[in-house]
């Protein structure tokens, strides 16, 4: 369960808005599966360190950092609230 900053889950949004097909077709093209890429927006508890999107968004931004050597938190644009 990755957890996307605020400014790449707005633009997940509108990817999968703007055509359903489109996004599926990407969501195959990127990742090989012949299904897409699950948006699960119902996690949303954020009371303390060791819920499901708290924990989460610490490995996102771990994976993030291995991955690209740069910091994942966008000032302003970590989650909505």
């Amino acid at each position: 369960f990755l957890v996307p900053t605020y400014q790449i889950d707005l633009m997940w949004h509108s990817h999968m808005l703007g055509s359903i097909d489109s996004y599926v077709q990407d969501c195959e093209s990127i990742t090989g599966l012949t299904s897409m890429i699950d948006h699960d927006d119902s996690v949303t508890d954020r009371s303390n360190t060791e819920t499901k999107l708290m924990s989460s968004t610490e490995r996102t931004k771990q994976l993030w950092t291995e991955t690209f050597e740069e910091s994942y938190v966008v000032s302003g644009g970590m989650y909505r609230g």
